[in-house]
């Protein structure tokens, strides 16, 4: 009988302790859902820089493929319009960043820090990526900079998927939703793209034009092309996330910090 007696108060311990970590996990779920959803117009804002962006980095990738101006004297033409348009983009990413960063800031449970460091990565995409540009070229800060910025996004993605401030992957996907991980790792893998193709460009010349087909000229296209399809891809789940998703919200949202004046 004693030893019965150990059983159920052991279960019923255990069931005490289930009920307790799903009534936390609730209470965070309802913590989640006070803050107001964003506008309409905050959604388009962002999703239209976060997809402009991605669209300029899948356009400045085809201009690095070297059969497009190997047997030609057009080469510094399509660097220097690859150079411009990844600039661009990367401005692109550091409004849409910013804006992200500026909304969640003092919301959610860390996630201010991923959000401020994928502004830090923009900013390094911005910087490399004008270095790029052959008037201007500085070839090592040129790549050691977007080698920075890729490793900080696949950083700063992954830590937004694992969500230790969260607890377990799966309150991330019952407090964020499916749309959000797949966005998250659709960044995550564009930026490991770059990652790749920079981390080739590491490698002294000799070695890399010695090396697997991956790390020449065409390889590491390859690689900045497949990063910026899916950045792009990301931007296509973001518009599905915000305006077939979610519910429609018309709660008046700040654009700041480009346009801290303005609600909308």
């Amino acid at each position: 009988m004693a030893a019965a007696a150990v059983v159920v108060d052991r279960e019923s311990a255990e069931l005490g302790k289930s009920l307790l970590t799903e009534t936390d996990e609730s209470a965070e779920l309802e913590k989640s859902e006070k803050k107001p959803a964003a506008s309409m117009m905050w959604r388009l804002f962002h999703v239209t820089c976060f997809s402009l962006a991605g669209f300029q980095f899948l356009i400045g990738a085809i201009l690095v493929f070297p059969e497009l101006w190997r047997n030609g004297s057009q080469k510094e033409i399509f660097l220097y319009n690859s150079g411009v348009v990844y600039t661009v983009g990367s401005i692109f990413f550091a409004v849409a960043d910013a804006t992200e960063w500026w909304y969640f800031r003092d919301f959610s449970l860390g996630d201010d820090l991923n959000f401020f460091a994928n502004i830090v990565g923009s900013v390094l995409y911005i910087a490399g990526s004008y270095y790029g540009i052959p008037s201007v070229e500085r070839t090592f800060w040129e790549i050691l900079l977007l080698w920075a910025a890729s490793a900080t996004v696949v950083l700063s993605q992954t830590l937004k998927i694992m969500r230790p401030s969260w607890g377990s992957f799966n309150t991330y996907l019952k407090r964020a939703g499916y749309p959000t991980f797949f966005l998250d790792f659709a960044t995550a893998l564009g930026a490991s793209g770059y990652l790749a193709g920079t981390t080739c460009y590491l490698l002294p010349e000799k070695r890399r034009i010695q090396t697997h087909y991956a790390c020449r000229d065409t390889g590491i296209a390859l690689f900045f092309f497949y990063g910026a399809s899916f950045f792009l891809t990301a931007g296509l789940i973001m518009i599905y996330k915000y305006f077939f998703y979610l519910p429609h919200s018309h709660h008046p949202t700040n654009f700041g910090p480009f346009l801290w004046f303005y609600n909308a």
